[in-house]
This record gives C-alpha cells, sequence and structure tokens, in this order.
C-alpha cells in the first residue's frame, strides 16, 4: 500500500481546466518537495467550502482501501472514499449519492458567478462533468447495483448566498469514463507529454511572467 500514490478525484477533474495546474495541485497535495504546498485560495472556492459546509484539505495521504458495500455507505455519508487503481489510490467524496431501490445516483454542487448558461456549459462544466463521472466509477466497484447517469447542480452566489441556477445531467459509461483517468493518470506518471494549453484556453491556467520556467524548470 505504501507504494501507491493518493490522489484526489478533484484533483483529477482538474485536467479538464488545464492539465498543467492540475498535475502542480497534485505536486501539493503530496507534499512533493519541488512546489509549495499551499492550497488554493479564491473567492470562489471559499464560497463553495461554506456552501458546502465540509473542507477536506490539501494535502493527501494513502489510506485503507474500500469495497463492496463500505464504497456507497461512506459515498453516502459524505466521507473520503479510496479505491486503489493501477499505482494510484483514488480518493473522492461526493456532495450527495441518491439511493433508489438498487439503484445509485452522484449529485454534486457547483456556484458560480457566471450569468451565461452555454457559456458555462462550454467552459466550466467539463470538470464537473469529469469528477461526478470518476465518483459513479467509483461506485460501479460496488456489487449488485446500476449507477445512473450523475448530476451536476449549480448555483449562482449573489451578496454571500447562493440560488439554485440549473441541473444538468451528465452521461455516465463506465468504459469511457475508466479510458479518460487512464489518460490522465498515464500523463501524471510521464508529465513532460502534458498536452500544451489549448490557444483559445490559455486564460483558464496561471499566467504571470515566470510560469514557463517554473513548467520547463521545476516540474519537469
Amino acid at each position: 500500500m505504501s507504494d501507491l500514490e493518493p490522489i484526489k478525484a478533484s484533483t483529477l477533474s482538474q485536467f479538464e481546466w488545464c492539465p498543467i495546474d492540475a498535475f502542480i495541485e497534485h505536486l501539493k497535495e503530496i507534499g512533493d518537495n519541488r512546489v509549495e504546498s499551499t492550497a488554493k485560495s479564491t473567492e470562489a472556492l471559499k464560497a463553495g467550502e461554506a456552501l458546502h459546509e465540509n473542507s477536506f484539505g490539501l494535502a493527501v495521504s494513502v489510506k485503507s482501501e474500500d469495497s463492496g458495500d463500505s464504497i456507497l455507505e461512506k459515498m453516502k455519508a459524505e466521507r473520503v472514499t479510496a479505491i486503489n487503481y493501477s499505482d494510484f489510490q483514488i480518493q473522492g467524496a461526493p456532495d450527495e449519492v441518491q439511493v433508489k431501490g438498487n439503484s445509485v445516483r452522484v449529485a454534486d454542487m457547483k456556484t458560480t458567478e457566471w450569468n451565461g448558461k452555454s457559456s458555462y456549459r462550454e467552459h466550466i462544466l467539463p470538470p464537473s462533468a469529469f469528477q461526478v463521472r470518476i465518483y459513479s466509477w467509483m461506485l460501479s466497484h460496488v456489487p449488485g447495483i446500476t449507477v445512473e447517469n450523475p448530476e451536476v447542480v449549480v448555483k449562482q452566489r449573489e451578496s454571500g448566498s447562493a440560488r439554485e441556477w440549473f441541473t444538468e445531467e451528465i452521461k455516465y459509461d463506465r468504459e469511457e469514463t475508466e479510458e479518460k483517468i487512464n489518460r490522465v493518470l498515464s500523463l501524471f506518471e510521464n508529465p513532460k507529454q502534458l498536452p500544451p494549453l489549448r490557444p483559445d484556453e490559455d486564460w483558464k491556467c496561471k499566467n504571470d511572467d515566470h510560469w514557463e520556467q517554473f513548467v520547463n524548470e521545476v516540474v519537469f
């Protein structure tokens, strides 16, 4: 178990936002001495944590693996659940797991100050969609249950509060999700192969004068 490298589902999902940022966040979480282990701190994150009423912190360490019904029970209780996969241990705690008979569905809440639904779906939703797919994939390890398409519940922040905006059902396919997880983990093991910034999406990643030097000389 000590040879495993722990990684959060939320960090894996950030690959859909900016691959380099996701990799560096992972280095912070495991205490890699190439980066300063300081958690991201933005108004959006603070507001989200306040509405969720919990925060699981930055550092991750290998835990006892969960299996069978314990996966479902821990996820229903919003407790961090761990599944060993390849050389990694994937950990996550969804906001809600809805159970109806033998069917289960993940629902995760996100908050935003964006106003346009179409632009939100294009630019902001993909990481959240990947995250709930990962949670659903984790639940797929529970025998005898059917995992339904997960949902992302989006709320708009206004003056310190949040109101319902829309709920997006995310298509879930276990095989496709596993292929995506495999790809991301493979690139994290070979970071020099991480894809370059997409020209029309470079605003998503950190942008300062030393960023390229930091990535090339420190991380790689």
